[in-house]
């Protein structure tokens, strides 16, 4: 994979590690804390010296005051690559780590994380980032790759597949439309076991002397769930352009629009159930959904892919293999 080519989406990549520096901390107190005042009365009991709880706890936050400054480095929570380092913040402070200041990087399991890791050393100090995000493992190969130390750098088989080859047949623009009308069917039939769900509830609850108030209750309920469904947008057609994808939308009441959104405003993205979801800046989402019996819909996400591996932005997916498969197949029964 050393000639693999530079994608824009990961030259810059952001990831937080939650607040696992400072659950650790937390943690490493809490038993450090409990053996020295277990020790404490031990040598109380045994030995007749007697340390009071102000010496105990005075010894404690010392002793972890040392232990935390000789492994400031696994503290770490957030890291950001750039074109021209990794920048680490942890819980005292930040650090800039050069590429060119990378003399060795591998990957081994860390005992601390208890996950493997990321490690680069340097002449002045070490870094060490667990490998959990495949974006911030991908973008750190990348930048490595590029000054030649990516050998003992694994990537994981999700992460590999950013770098799967796209097939040059491959269209700029893809229509595709719900010709099954899937969407709307499904809605119908929420709508009747809704329905037939409201009905059973009553016609129980009405055997039981409670009609008055259960009666109310159901048909509120099927009213507002009825309402929610018939006002919910299915994507029944989409349409992947040059630099905007335009999604039709229809609602059980037959009204229909067209959402027209640009690739560059695109925040995140991620593989669910047989489909894509599409996050904006401003709070727009969408699940385009694929059909892999569809040879349309199969075109149609495999240009979304190519699409968002040009963007400059972490939001590429990984292209997965069974999907290539189904590409390439139904384009050759195609033509």
């Amino acid at each position: 994979m050393n000639d693999c080519p530079n994608l824009p989406g990961l030259e810059k990549v952001k990831w937080c590690g939650g607040i696992s520096g400072l659950a650790a901390f937390i943690g490493l107190f809490l038993a450090f804390s409990f053996v020295f005042i277990l020790l404490c009365a031990i040598l109380d009991k045994l030995c007749g010296l007697p340390i009071t709880w102000q010496g105990s706890v005075i010894g404690v936050v010392l002793l972890l005051l040392l232990v935390f400054l000789l492994r400031t480095s696994l503290y770490d929570h957030r890291w950001e690559t750039t074109s021209d380092g990794l920048r680490i913040k942890s819980i005292i402070g930040g650090r800039f780590l050069p590429w060119t200041d990378v003399p060795r990087a591998e990957t081994k399991r860390n005992l601390w994380w208890m996950t493997s890791c990321y490690t680069l050393q340097s002449k002045k100090f070490t870094v060490i980032i667990p490998a959990r995000d495949i974006y911030i493992c991908a973008s750190i190969w990348q930048h490595l790759n590029s000054v030649g130390l990516s050998a003992e750098i694994k990537l994981s088989s999700a992460a590999e597949l950013f770098w799967e080859p796209i097939p040059d047949t491959v269209q700029d623009e893809v229509g595709w439309e719900d010709e099954k009308k899937v969407g709307s069917s499904m809605a119908c039939f929420i709508q009747l076991l809704l329905l037939i769900f409201g009905t059973i509830v009553t016609v129980a609850f009405v055997c039981f002397g409670l009609w008055q108030v259960s009666a109310v209750v159901a048909v509120g309920l099927i009213v507002i769930m009825l309402v929610r469904v018939l006002r919910s947008p299915i994507i029944d057609r989409v349409l992947v352009g040059r630099d905007t994808i335009a999604i039709g939308l229809a609602t059980g009441q037959g009204q229909r629009a067209t959402l027209k959104m640009p690739w560059g405003e695109l925040v995140s993205t991620k593989w669910v159930n047989y489909g894509i979801d599409l996050r904006w800046i401003h709070g727009v989402r969408v699940v385009i959904p694929w059909d892999p019996q569809d040879p349309q819909s199969t075109r149609l996400i495999v240009a979304i892919i190519h699409r968002l591996r040009g963007i400059p932005r972490p939001v590429l997916l990984p292209f997965p293999v069974e999907l290539k498969r189904k590409f390439i197949n139904q384009c050759s029964e195609t033509y």
